[in-house]
């Protein structure tokens, strides 16, 4: 009679573990679907909506830092002193550098290496998207993150941010990669995560 409550019992958590590993996989499977949906939204608004851009002039400046760093430039020197001073830059000296941190432009400039800058925008979006699901995922349940990505897409405010060269997307994406990573750690105990 043990010998059957053994067997049966090692069928049966068996048989729970395949379920939860299912589970994952359909999870990620999910977090993936949505994060290429998004990235087609976000390619699709930036291509059609925005195809010279917005009217926000830092989106100028941020490209324009993202290809100074493409150059291995961090400063412009310009051809004569006190005469021209480009959008949001700041004077040290006989040089100019971008009054903004160079981290979202650095992100713009990955897009150029593969094509161009515009190639960003998407793969920023889904990172943003997959994360959200992450976080919400680790502090809640899978389904609860998979409703908060959806809710995410769904926000015009997230479309029109990530379709458009501006730092709060890719800021976004880093403070939710640190959130994910954290928590990861916490309910894991692997400090690696943090």
């Amino acid at each position: 009679m043990s010998r059957r409550r053994s067997r049966l019992s090692r069928r049966v958590r068996h048989g729970l573990r395949l379920a939860a590993e299912t589970d994952v996989s359909r999870g990620r499977i999910a977090t993936a679907a949505l994060a290429v949906v998004g990235a087609l939204v976000v390619w699709f608004v930036s291509t059609t909506v925005f195809p010279y851009y917005s009217l926000n002039h830092d989106e100028g400046v941020y490209l324009q830092q993202a290809g100074m760093l493409l150059e291995g430039r961090l400063f412009l020197y310009p051809p004569v002193d006190d005469v021209f001073l480009p959008w949001f830059f700041v004077e040290d000296g006989d040089r100019i550098y971008p009054k903004y941190g160079p981290v979202p432009a650095a992100m713009f400039a990955l897009g150029k290496l593969a094509g161009a800058y515009r190639y960003a925008l998407p793969a920023i979006a889904a990172g943003n998207l997959a994360l959200v699901v992450g976080v919400v995922g680790e502090t809640f349940d899978r389904r609860t993150g998979l409703l908060a990505g959806v809710a995410v897409l769904a926000s015009p405010l997230f479309v029109v941010d990530s379709a458009v060269f501006l730092p709060y997307a890719p800021t976004t994406l880093w403070n939710l990669a640190f959130a994910y990573g954290y928590l990861r750690a916490d309910r894991t105990g692997d400090h690696r995560w943090a």
